[in-house]
């Protein structure tokens, strides 16, 4: 390739997808998106090493979009490209920049939530171009027979991640699944034993990019270590932000879940906003953190990989029974008629003389009975008289009832 940069007009890219990387306010393309993107266009396949932040969801993206754009629309749909990444926040920023740059000509899924199967097979029975999620979804969705794929296009974005994740397993088992004629794209920031495994199992005569961090990006590094107890490092860390020696956006990484809100309240006296991203936050909420720091509304982020324990909550089983006694289940003082010999009284009960002066609406039925079998004796009591109703004094004083004749409207002298 020649020394000099080509621009995004001059990759061969559909009109569609220059108008929609403008929009974007995409200047120039990146050096991993400068070299890939124009190997993939040729039907190779690439091993990307670039660091985190480089454009290598670009640099993948690109080239899928634009071959998938030129399938014409009364072709029969279908899955054919496919987005496998670690994390399900990950996915979502693929889905979001997949739907960004092809707009309403291509349709793309995100399955890598925690929905259940069957609420995301109507999702994928509308055979959308693109399917984003990681290896474990992925690979449920297809034992569950709810893509309809004719496999183009392969990435595995992050794959040291993927590999980190747990995701080895699944991810050699979707790869059986799944054809071997299509076209594989690996990205990855590290290049370690595992993921050159992967790269000699998921890649045919594949093109490997090492992009090489400059002199220039390397001045741009700084490294600060500050020695201090554990008592100052709240007061340092508010120095630092009260007095701008950090400015821009800042990532603070704690050691446990519960230190990043110590952090975020310490820092929150002082006047200095920040947001909290940890695992015990939803997904939903997580989302909305990361998308409210990339948009500028906070410029701090306190963060933590502490794992939490998934616990799940079983469903309490409704019971069809229902109690015949209000009283069931109730201790009552005198209730106890059918006790074991090795049982013992708690506390010796008193009998009360003057329970029987009480009305029967007052004392329980299970006292009443007690009260019977003791052969207490109750003064009798007055009936409670209720107001008459109409009614019942026409019937006593033998007035007739009025009867007002509909079909009468006035009377005639």
């Amino acid at each position: 390739m020649s020394d000099k940069e080509l621009e995004f007009h001059e990759m061969g890219l559909d009109d569609r997808l220059l108008k929609a990387i403008a929009k974007l306010g995409w200047g120039k393309p990146t050096p991993i998106q400068e070299k890939a993107v124009p190997l993939i266009l040729e039907g190779k396949d690439v091993m990307a090493r670039a660091r985190t932040g480089s454009g290598k969801t670009g640099g993948f993206c690109l080239p899928m979009i634009h071959r998938l754009m030129q399938y014409r629309v009364d072709q029969e749909p279908a899955t054919r490209g496919i987005i496998l990444a670690p994390t399900k926040e990950l996915c979502g920023q693929i889905a979001r920049c997949v739907s960004q740059l092809s707009g309403s000509w291509l349709r793309c899924v995100d399955v890598s939530g925690t929905a259940d199967l069957a609420i995301q097979r109507p999702l994928l029975a509308e055979r959308p171009a693109i399917v984003v999620g990681t290896p474990s979804r992925l690979l449920a969705h297809l034992k569950a027979g709810h893509l309809t794929l004719k496999l183009e296009m392969l990435v595995i974005d992050e794959a040291d991640l993927v590999l980190s994740f747990g995701h080895e397993q699944d991810l050699n088992e979707l790869l059986t699944r799944l054809p071997n004629k299509c076209q594989t794209i690996l990205t990855s920031a590290t290049l370690s034993p595992e993921v050159l495994n992967l790269k000699r199992l998921a890649l045919r005569n594949a093109v490997t990019l090492k992009l090489q961090e400059g002199e220039q990006d390397q001045q741009r590094l700084a490294q600060y270590v500050i020695r201090c107890e554990e008592d100052d490092k709240f007061a340092l860390l508010c120095a630092l932000f009260k007095l701008r020696l950090i400015v821009g956006k800042t990532l603070i990484f704690v050691t446990t879940v519960d230190r990043c809100f110590v952090v975020k309240l310490f820092l929150e006296q002082f006047g200095v906003r920040c947001c909290v991203l940890n695992s015990e936050l939803p997904l939903a909420s997580r989302a909305l953190i990361l998308n409210q720091f990339n948009e500028g509304r906070y410029e701090i982020m306190v963060a933590s990989d502490e794992k939490g324990v998934e616990v799940q909550d079983k469903a309490p089983k409704k019971s069809k029974k229902r109690n015949q006694d209000p009283e069931y289940g109730v201790c009552r003082g005198l209730d106890f008629q059918n006790l074991l010999r090795h049982d013992k009284a708690l506390h010796i009960i008193k009998h009360q003389p003057h329970l029987k002066h009480c009305p029967d609406y007052i004392i329980p039925p299970t006292l009443q009975r007690s009260l019977q079998k003791e052969g207490a004796t109750k003064v009798p009591q007055q009936p409670v008289k209720r107001p008459m109703t109409r009614e019942a004094k026409n019937r006593k004083y033998g007035k007739k009832p009025r009867r007002n004749d509909p079909l009468q409207t006035f009377s005639c002298d």
